[in-house]
């Protein structure tokens, strides 16, 4: 299955280009057997072919908007399926099946999960934006990541200040956590958000 060279949008495209009857028969009858529908599984021998985005094991969370994912999701693919064209390039969905920490399973799209860190492999996320907070304007208060949770996996940050009711929400990826290369970029991003800081609707 899907060993063939090209894509379906590859082989249209041929098709569209060329004007040799001999050609245009070859790959209409590629193109028909191309689109067959197959389903194929996450451990099928010819899953390398298609489009799965993760493998077994692999940690992700399912996606709530731009910024954020659903906590309570984490956990790890056990199982996926691929349902579309023979040839890869065609229409086609890939759901998979995700067992959380808890040992409830969920299945998703690809598109509506993202992978998530190892939550050992983060640092404490807390400690880093007060060491930066404090050159910049000391007096703000931390929100999230919270104190019960410094090295939360998702990217928004909200930081108050209680004397000024101002507010922060920004999100910084983790990567500018974990690489001490980017600390002058999270540096920067936190200053500009804290410079253009809001007060609070509670205020």
């Amino acid at each position: 299955m899907a060993t063939e060279v090209g894509s379906m949008s590859q082989l249209i495209d041929r098709l569209a280009k060329t004007e040799d009857p001999k050609t245009i028969s070859e790959l209409s009858r590629e193109i028909r057997e191309g689109a067959r529908q197959v389903r194929v599984k996450l451990d099928d021998p010819d899953a390398f072919h298609y489009p799965f985005t993760f493998k077994k094991g692999d940690a992700v969370a399912r996606i709530i908007d731009e910024h954020s994912i659903d906590d309570q999701s984490q956990g790890r693919i056990t199982d996926g399926v691929y349902e579309g064209t023979v040839r890869p390039g065609g229409p086609y969905t890939v759901i998979y099946t995700v067992k959380t920490d808890d040992g409830v399973s969920y299945d998703a799209r690809d598109l509506h999960l993202v992978p998530v860190p190892n939550r050992s492999q983060l640092p404490d996320k807390r400690a880093i934006l007060k060491s930066i907070i404090d050159r910049i304007e000391p007096g703000w208060h931390i929100k999230k990541p919270s104190p019960l949770n410094p090295t939360d996996i998702e990217h928004q940050v909200i930081l108050q200040h209680p004397d000024t009711y101002k507010e922060v929400s920004v999100p910084l990826e983790n990567s500018l956590f974990q690489d001490v290369g980017q600390r002058q970029k999270l540096e920067h991003l936190v200053r500009e958000a804290i410079q253009k800081a809001a007060p609070s609707p509670r205020g």
